[in-house]
């Protein structure tokens, strides 16, 4: 759900000019760090609890599931109405259904993958699994945003996709290699993705405004430098 979410925003954004929030990513987060602090009080066996004959886990996933689609009517309403580039183009110029591409990519994989898995690594190391998949939709949401902010291109090809091929190819070819290392090898693979991307973005920025990051010049270094 909060992935949907957050990239809904920034791909509205990308082809509408306007962020548009409403339930956003904030209160995604703040209903997920409610059932992990409900699951770490009660522990994991509280969602087998019924309510009206259905278990706790198949409603909250149901209500999920239910807000993930709520979240897509606008940016498909945009869509079909058209973007604010030259005929109904995004500001970059592209067609409004381009950045569905990278939405489908962080979405679809991690279910994929999950599903198809052999073995109980995914499940025991769930926060890994999580945590993985984080970054890549932290980083593919952050080039929604400078896509929108820049009006410029979005590039489908993207290095950080690169940890959840590796997993799919694994499972492709019969778990040629134990998955809980190859787990870690891919995680720490997207994290180093995602910071350089952060790094290269701060650089370019503080060099375009002729600033600093994380210091404030004195007086006597701005004349210096006038």
């Amino acid at each position: 759900m909060r992935h949907v979410i957050d990239m809904s925003v920034a791909f509205t954004g990308l082809v509408s000019s306007m962020m548009r929030f409403r339930f956003d990513v904030i209160e995604a987060q703040f209903c997920i760090m409610a059932i992990c602090t409900v699951t770490s009080i009660c522990g994991p066996e509280v969602w087998k609890n019924e309510l009206f004959g259905i278990e706790l886990k198949i409603l909250i996933t149901a209500l999920a599931a239910v807000i993930a689609v709520i979240a897509l009517y606008s940016p498909l309403t945009v869509v079909f109405t058209g973007g604010v580039g030259k005929n109904g183009s995004t500001v970059a110029d592209t067609s409004v259904l381009f950045p569905a591409v990278p939405l489908a990519a962080v979405v679809l994989p991690p279910m994929i993958i999950f599903c198809k898995s052999t073995s109980n690594a995914f499940l025991t190391h769930i926060v890994l699994y999580y945590i993985m998949f984080g970054i890549v939709s932290a980083k593919i949401t952050c080039k929604l945003v400078i896509g929108h902010m820049t009006k410029s291109e979005l590039q489908l090809s993207d290095s950080i996709f690169c940890g959840p091929l590796a997993l799919f190819f694994n499972q492709y070819f019969n778990t040629a290699i134990n998955e809980y290392p190859l787990l870690l090898i891919c995680l720490v693979w997207c994290a180093f993705c995602f910071i350089c991307q952060s790094v290269l973005l701060v650089k370019q920025i503080c060099n375009y405004l002729k600033i600093e990051c994380f210091r404030i010049p004195t007086s006597k270094s701005l004349r210096v430098r006038k």
